[in-house]
């Protein structure tokens, strides 16, 4: 008997609840007597829809938008205006001027004044222009005479900026001019490392103007056991390089240039005798990198 009196006594203090939903009205009750009235007729259109606790929301929510600052505001033609007693849409058949209070509801709604100002309908935010700010694109501008500087132009440029930029290059190489001059048809590949020098200048152009100094010096074994060679090239000439572009999504620069070599040696080692060859050499690169 004892716990069935003490699921009595919950239940009852459950439904009491339900009944009497705890709101904090103070905003409600500082609305004058014709924004109470209308705050009724809309909470008054919804009974069917809310509960208690719905309709208590709805009054506090309501208070809150008849109590927010109000605005000029125009609404065009065609616009729909939604009557806040009926809750019917109603359509605009001309451009209205209207007092819009500048807090919405939760659907996005701001409501309207008539001219006695009582608020008798509501529309979309998107419907409706404040005056206020179209009017600001009317004032006149400001006019005023800018200061004249004058200016002593150089006829050469003091601040040509200059990028310089080193490279090294490794890899593997065995050009066919290097077989034909030591006689030699193995597969053997040669190991090279290129130290390179690049500098340039950033023009007002799609692309950079400069020059490029590399020294190569490459090793490799020929078909004979113990024989080798290896070359020596310094090479000097101009470069262009262009914007970045994406490709998959990465930025690389690329690179197009002539070198011609300012001295260029190969020495070709073997048991019974060292050659020394002098050459001259010419090339075209081209050239992408990945910047970071």
């Amino acid at each position: 008997m004892k716990r069935f009196a003490i699921l009595l006594l919950c239940s009852s203090a459950f439904g009491q609840l339900q009944d009497e939903p705890q709101f904090d009205f103070s905003v409600v009750n500082k609305l004058r007597e014709r924004e109470q009235k209308v705050m009724e007729q809309i909470v008054h259109s919804h009974e069917k829809q809310y509960n208690k606790f719905e309709q208590a929301a709805l009054k506090v929510q309501v208070a809150d938008i008849l109590s927010s600052p109000v605005y000029q505001g125009h609404i065009q033609q065609g616009s729909y205006l939604i009557n806040l007693a009926t809750n019917e849409q109603e359509l605009l058949s001309e451009d209205i001027y209207v007092k819009v209070h500048s807090l919405s509801d939760a659907a996005g709604f701001h409501y309207l004044q008539n001219e006695k100002g009582i608020a008798t309908h509501k529309a979309l935010a998107t419907d409706i222009a404040n005056i206020a700010q179209v009017t600001k694109m009317y004032e006149e501008p400001l006019y005023y005479r800018p200061v004249t500087k004058s200016e002593n132009i150089s006829l050469t440029d003091k601040e040509l900026r200059l990028f310089t930029e080193f490279n090294l290059h490794l890899g593997l190489t065995r050009p066919l001019f290097t077989r034909d001059l030591t006689n030699d048809q193995s597969e053997h590949v040669g190991r090279a490392i290129r130290y390179e020098a690049q500098t340039y200048g950033k023009f007002n152009l799609p692309y950079s103007v400069g020059a490029s100094l590399m020294f190569e010096n490459a090793n490799g074994s020929l078909g004979g056991q113990g024989d080798s060679y290896s070359t020596r090239v310094l090479s000097f000439g101009p470069l262009i390089k262009f914007a970045p572009f994406a490709l998959f999504e990465q930025p690389i620069v690329s690179t197009v240039g002539f070198r011609s070599s300012i001295f260029a040696q190969l020495i070709e080692s073997r048991a019974q005798e060292t050659l020394n060859y002098n050459l001259a050499q010419t090339s075209l690169f081209l050239g992408a990198q990945r910047e970071f």
